[in-house]
């Protein structure tokens, strides 16, 4: 039986790092980069606030697994994840404005609407802090480890596989 073949996923990390916790996508990318050994088949984007400029790289994907701090009515530090058909039948979504330059909804559109728009997932946790700073708010540092578990479960569900590097006491 030949092996399955296991399309390119991107994990795009999106956010600004200058305002708190609403970079905890490029901080989320940044750890499992740390942390883990991704096989050829797994680019990380720290897409940051790059906006329009992504479009070609997620087009280029067979799949797609977002990062981002999620609008929400839930407490902060609460994971979601949400695929894209869902979130974008949703009156209010998750992915509401942020202070990217151009939003995860609407990038996601324009690439649907372009017809290159891969499986979509998005993987977001709630915010507690989006003012001014480079640090993230102890609550939301407390739940990374939560939300890095949930990427890479979700990079398995796609049909990588992950080895979380050893660390050296």
């Amino acid at each position: 039986m030949p092996a399955r073949t296991i399309k390119k996923t991107l994990l795009l990390g999106i956010g600004n790092i200058l305002l708190s916790d609403e970079g905890l996508g490029v901080r989320a990318i940044e750890s499992v980069r740390e942390g883990y050994d991704l096989p050829k088949g797994v680019e990380c984007l720290d897409g940051g606030v790059a906006g329009l400029s992504l479009l070609p790289a997620i087009e280029a994907s067979g799949h797609l697994i977002i990062i981002d701090a999620l609008v929400s009515d839930r407490p902060p530090g609460t994971l979601e994840r949400v695929e894209w058909g869902k979130a974008k039948e949703a009156k209010a979504s998750a992915l509401a404005a942020t202070a990217h330059q151009i939003g995860a909804r609407e990038l996601l559109a324009l690439a649907e609407f372009e017809g290159r728009l891969p499986p979509t997932v998005i993987i977001g946790m709630v915010p507690l802090d989006t003012a001014p700073g480079s640090v993230l708010s102890s609550l939301v540092s407390a739940a990374m480890p939560r939300l890095v578990a949930a990427i890479i479960g979700e990079l398995e569900r796609f049909g990588h596989r992950i080895k979380k590097r050893r660390t050296h006491a």
